[in-house]
């Protein structure tokens, strides 16, 4: 009796790796979503040179995104239009105090049924913060989002220098930004 409960435990546990969800790394894509204006329109955009690394548990997503890593070159951003690109890259992100690549590393991962939430820690012009971000699983494919305040890295300067560039704005840029990741997933 104890055999057949030890095999039928170890063909259980075969099992579950087997049918096991993960993240087709390859197809891992990034982007956000900036604020302007009273009515709050959103603006979209992705970063070209991203470099991302995972976690070495590729057993899981948990595995996967625990400790992953990406680092986005912020003169690489990509957007709308290319007067938006221009006012980002001169009037944003080249106003910053540290010209350095903004790094984001998932520090702490929490797994559910479909769902899930991760700590990101996001380092940007010399400074850290914490970002949460919730994940679900619908459709064959993993969707992150998190909001990120732009306040928490000293960007004042960089947000008012981006309001007076982008008559668009109408005198107003949102310090919040929403940040989300997806790829497929396989089962």
């Amino acid at each position: 009796m104890k055999k057949i409960v030890l095999a039928l435990a170890a063909f259980s546990a075969f099992g579950a790796m087997a049918l096991a969800t993960t993240i087709d790394t390859s197809k891992f894509e990034s982007s956000f979503e900036g604020f302007k204006t009273m009515e709050k329109v959103g603006v979209t955009g992705t970063f070209k040179d991203a470099k991302y690394t995972f976690g070495k548990d590729e057993s899981s997503i948990k595995g996967q995104l625990t400790g992953a890593k990406a680092i986005f070159d912020p003169m690489s951003v990509e957007m709308e239009a290319s007067a938006i690109n221009l006012n980002m890259k001169n009037a944003f992100f080249g106003t910053f105090h540290k010209k350095e690549k903004i790094e984001v590393v998932f520090e702490k991962v929490t797994e559910g049924d479909k769902k899930g939430a991760i700590t990101a820690k996001v380092k940007m012009n010399g400074r850290h913060t914490l970002v949460p971000l919730e994940y679900e699983i619908e459709d064959g494919k993993i969707e992150a989002k998190g909001v990120l305040d732009l306040n928490s890295f000293h960007l004042d300067k960089s947000l008012k220098s981006l309001t007076k560039a982008a008559a668009g704005h109408k005198g107003l840029t949102w310090s919040q930004v929403e940040i989300k990741f997806e790829a497929p997933i396989k089962e």
